[in-house]
Formats: C-alpha cells, structure tokens, sequence
C-alpha cells in the first residue's frame, strides 16, 4: 500500500510538473500573440491617421484604455466627419496659427472730442431731455 501511494505520489509530481510548464508556454505564447496584435492595432492607427491627416496620438487620444478595431473605426469616422464640418467653414481654420501681435494706442481725448474736454461721466441736457426731466 504504501509503495503504491509513493508511486502515485511520484506520478501526480511528475503530472503536476508538466502541466505547470504547459502553462508556462501557454502564457509566453499568450504574451506573445497580444504583443502581435498590440503591433498591429498601432500599424493599423498609423495607417488610418495617415490617410486623414491627423497623429495617431489624435486617434489613440479619443480611443479608451482598451479598443477593438471597430472603435479604432468609430473613431476615425468621427473625425472624418468633423473634418468634413471644418472644411465647410467659410473661412481658414488651422491648428498651427500665429497670431501677429496688435498693438494699441490710447487716443488722447481731446484729439477724439475735436479738443473740448470730454467726460463720459457729464450729463448734458440732451440726455435731460430724452429723459423728460427738466432741471
């Protein structure tokens, strides 16, 4: 009985040992296949923003934490779309705009009023009379 039980003992070790290292190659191969296909979504991303003319930072930036290839889609569409939105715009939109810097001078006010002094405090008697109030 008891050589039984150490030849079984042996058995289920040694059973054990080659299921653990099935695991072990299971998982390496696992790993491997979702590197591949993370290699390809990315390639896929680039294609995609390429043919829009955007990044892919752009596309990966409205995508969530984890994405199918479908949302990758979703996504580009959308953009498509608001591209297609811009373009109709009556004027010029670009990312990259400079804006040249205006520069403002204080008029004096007695060159704007033609030199009386001019107080935009002062009610006069227009004002009054528009009013309807007599002084």
């Amino acid at each position: 009985m008891n050589e039984a039980l150490k030849t079984s003992t042996a058995q289920l070790k040694n059973e054990n040992q080659k299921l653990n290292e099935n695991l072990t190659k299971a998982t390496k191969l696992k790993e491997g296949y979702k590197k591949l296909a993370n290699n390809a979504i990315n390639k896929f991303i680039e294609l995609k923003a390429e043919t829009l003319g955007v990044t892919s930072k752009d596309i990966k930036r409205k995508l969530g934490e984890s994405y199918t290839i479908e949302d990758v889609e979703a996504v580009c569409e959308d953009l498509k779309a608001y591209q297609l939105n811009v373009s109709k715009l009556p004027f010029n939109v670009d990312k990259n705009v400079s804006i040249k810097g205006v520069k403002v001078n204080e008029a004096n006010a007695n060159k704007a009023s033609g030199n009386k002094a001019f107080d935009d405090d002062s009610i006069d008697d227009v004002l009054f009379k528009i009013a309807n109030i007599d002084d």
